[in-house]
């Protein structure tokens, strides 16, 4: 069965990036569409830099945000519904030069919305944004980091002790004014250096750390949504002032807020004609002309080839 839909709902800039391996691209998608139950050849992450959608797999639904990391397996079937404000994904698809070191890697849906994974994403994303001589090399440890972290999550999850995971969730909730060490440990009633070596062990990062890695990717969240200041955005975020958010921003995103805003708000113009593989063996085609001047530009920059992406990644 072959099943045209007409409607442009899907738009993907007009270049192909491959490079160590990977097959990247930048999805767009305009207020509300549905993609109805499909599967994809190859396995994929999806990064989600802008909007948002319901994704669901199985038995299993997951509202994914700005921010949020999937792992779709090889012929895991999904469908997704975007909200009003529509989406924008960086799409990371893995060629057969991956296979042997993906033999380790999840075979489940999963995703990840805070913590160690969406900063890999954001990393991520700021090389693809403005990609330079070292890009592949850069992507390449970037993309095998984010793998690993995805794969161990279930695991790792369900080792957390309790009172670890409650601190974690007060930390995520109260980043702006956290409570102290000393009040999380009273609360789990054990000793703070017990607590704190707990937290690192578990989470990944310090307490200290993980309240920073929070303002920031709340910080992140409104650079790509809003024109809020700068200065405003710091002092929100729980920063002491400007100058001490610039450096966390950038260390944890390798950008400043300033190069973040403008790069999440940038190249999103091209023409594409992609294609999903809806279940019982449908074909979905998606037609979309847009200018492609800036793609263009973008791929004689990066040294990338410049075509038709042969299989839609979202």
């Amino acid at each position: 069965m072959h099943l045209h839909i007409k409607e442009p709902y899907l738009v993907v800039n007009a270049f192909s990036a491959d490079l160590a391996g990977l097959r990247i691209t930048q999805s767009v998608y305009p207020s509300s569409p549905r993609l109805p139950r499909h599967s994809h050849a190859q396995s994929y992450l999806c990064l989600v830099a802008a909007g948002g959608f319901e994704e669901r797999v199985r038995r299993h639904s997951a509202a994914c945000t700005a921010g949020t990391v999937i792992w779709n397996p090889s012929c895991e079937e999904h469908s997704d519904a975007f909200g009003n404000a529509g989406g924008r994904c960086w799409n990371v698809e893995f060629t057969d030069a991956w296979s042997e070191r993906l033999s380790q890697a999840a075979t489940t849906w999963t995703s990840a919305r805070s913590g160690a994974a969406t900063w890999l994403a954001m990393r991520v994303m700021s090389e693809l944004a403005a990609p330079d001589a070292m890009c592949s090399l850069a992507l390449e440890g970037l993309v095998c980091a984010l793998i690993g972290e995805m794969s161990r999550r279930p695991a790792d999850e369900r080792l957390h002790s309790i009172w670890v995971a409650r601190a974690r969730d007060r930390l995520h909730e109260e980043y702006r004014r956290p409570p102290t060490v000393a009040e999380l440990a009273r609360e789990a009633g054990v000793h703070r250096s017990h607590l704190a070596r707990a937290f690192k062990r578990h989470v990944g990062c310090t307490i200290a750390e993980y309240v920073r890695r929070r303002r920031v990717e709340w910080a992140a969240e409104q650079l790509r949504t809003g024109s809020v200041g700068l200065t405003e955005v710091a002092l929100s975020a729980g920063f002491g002032d400007q100058a001490h958010f610039t450096h966390a921003f950038k260390r944890i995103t390798g950008v400043t807020p300033g190069a973040y805003r403008t790069l999440s708000t940038t190249g999103q113009s091209g023409c594409v004609h992609t294609r999903h593989r809806p279940l019982d063996g449908a074909t979905i085609d998606h037609e979309s002309d847009l200018e492609i001047g800036e793609s263009a530009s973008w791929c004689a920059r990066s040294g990338f080839s410049q075509g038709v992406r042969p299989d839609g990644v979202g």
